[in-house]
């Protein structure tokens, strides 16, 4: 059941292989769902549960 409060703690991911869109590509496969794109974070995505995480751009690495 998603979440309706906010997370306390908040996951960010950051590609190994420096390619946030392949990463990207690879976080839905899994079972996420892209959120929203902040400028300052990367993108925002949400897990199966319904909890936040960030995905950092290759450029912020």
């Amino acid at each position: 059941m998603p979440r309706s409060g906010r997370d306390r703690l908040r996951f960010i991911v950051a590609p190994t292989s420096g390619d946030s869109r392949t990463e990207l590509q690879h976080l839905i496969s899994l079972g996420a769902s892209e959120s929203r794109t902040d400028d300052d974070s990367g993108t925002i995505l949400v897990d199966p549960d319904g909890n936040e995480f960030v995905l950092k751009r290759s450029e912020q690495l």
